[in-house]
C-alpha cells in the first residue's frame, strides 16, 4: 500500500500569468482583463473567458486561476495590443559587442553537440529544482545575455520544448532510482508519501508526481518520480487522477488511496 498525504493538492506555480487583484475593490487589475468577459456556466460559476476583440459570439477560452491562456491568445491573435502592453524593451547596452571586446573575439565556434546537450540538461535541472518558468530561457533577456557574454555566442539556451524534454528525461531517471529503492524502503518499514503538482505558466504545463520520505536516521529524501505533459489537458480532478494512475502503474504500484483537490472550485474526486 502506498500512502498519499491527506491533502493531495493541485497547485499552480504562478509566474507571468499571475492573477492580480485589487484587494480594496475586489477587481482584477492585470491589463489582459480589459479585453475579456467572464463566461459562466448554468450554476453561475466562471468556466471560461470570451475575448472582446473576437466578439461576443467567439468560443470561450479556458481559464484556470491565472492569465496564461488569455495572454497566449492575445499574443497569437492580437499582436498589436499584446505588444503595446508587454512588448520587448530595447537593451540598454549592446551585449554582443561588449562580449566581443571583453573576450577579444567576434564569436566563438559553436559548442560540440555533447557539451551543448550537457548544458541543456543542467539548465533544465536548475529550472525544475528552483521552480522557474519553463520558458525562462526564451523570455528572460538578461539570462540570455549572461550566457552570450560569458560563452561569446558559442551556446544558445534551450527552447521551452527542449527544457520540457530534458525535464521528462530527468523524471524518468528519478523514477528508476525510486523503483530501485522500493524494496529497501519496504524492508525498513518506510512508507513514502507523494504529492502531485501542475507546473503551469504561459500556456506550458507539466503534471509532476513527487515522492518523499524520512528514513530510519531521520534524513529527508524526495524524488520526482513522474512527469506528464499537461498543456493540452483540462486541469480537472478526473484528468489528475488518470495521470496519477499512469505514473504509479509505471512504478508497479497498483494499490493506493488518493484524494485529489484543486485550490479553486473544480473537483473533489476520491478513488480507492
Amino acid at each position: 500500500m502506498l500512502k498519499l498525504n491527506s491533502s493531495f493538492c493541485l497547485r499552480y506555480f504562478r509566474f507571468a500569468g499571475v492573477v492580480l487583484v485589487d484587494a480594496k475593490h475586489g477587481k482584477r487589475i492585470a491589463w489582459v482583463w480589459d479585453h475579456f468577459w467572464e463566461h459562466k456556466d448554468d450554476d453561475g460559476n466562471m468556466d471560461g473567458c470570451i475575448c472582446k476583440l473576437c466578439g461576443p459570439t467567439s468560443e470561450p477560452l479556458a481559464w484556470c486561476n491565472n492569465t496564461s491562456n488569455l495572454r497566449s491568445h492575445m499574443s497569437c491573435c492580437h499582436k498589436t495590443v499584446f505588444a503595446e502592453n508587454e512588448g520587448p524593451q530595447d537593451p540598454a547596452i549592446n551585449v554582443a559587442a561588449e562580449a566581443a571586446t571583453w573576450l577579444g573575439a567576434a564569436k566563438a565556434p559553436e559548442l560540440p553537440g555533447h557539451k551543448r546537450d550537457a548544458i541543456h540538461r543542467r539548465v533544465a535541472l536548475w529550472i525544475a529544482r528552483r521552480k522557474r518558468p519553463q520558458s525562462i530561457c526564451e523570455t528572460d533577456t538578461e539570462l540570455r545575455d549572461i550566457f552570450d557574454f560569458v560563452l561569446n555566442g558559442s551556446y544558445t539556451l534551450p527552447t521551452h520544448k527542449l527544457v520540457q524534454q530534458n525535464i521528462l528525461k530527468l523524471s524518468t531517471e528519478g523514477r528508476a532510482k525510486f523503483k530501485a529503492l522500493q524494496a529497501e524502503l519496504k524492508a525498513d518499514g518506510v512508507l513514502p508519501s507523494i504529492s502531485g503538482y501542475i507546473w503551469s505558466e504561459n500556456g506550458i504545463a507539466l503534471f509532476g508526481i513527487l515522492a518523499y520520505w524520512i528514513d530510519g536516521d531521520g534524513r529527508y529524501f524526495e524524488r520526482l518520480v513522474g512527469t506528464i505533459p499537461f498543456s493540452e489537458v483540462r486541469h480537472t480532478g478526473a484528468e489528475i487522477l488518470l495521470a496519477t494512475k499512469k505514473v504509479l502503474a509505471d512504478m508497479l504500484i497498483g494499490e493506493y488511496v488518493v484524494d485529489t483537490k484543486d485550490e479553486g472550485k473544480i473537483v473533489n474526486t476520491v478513488s480507492r
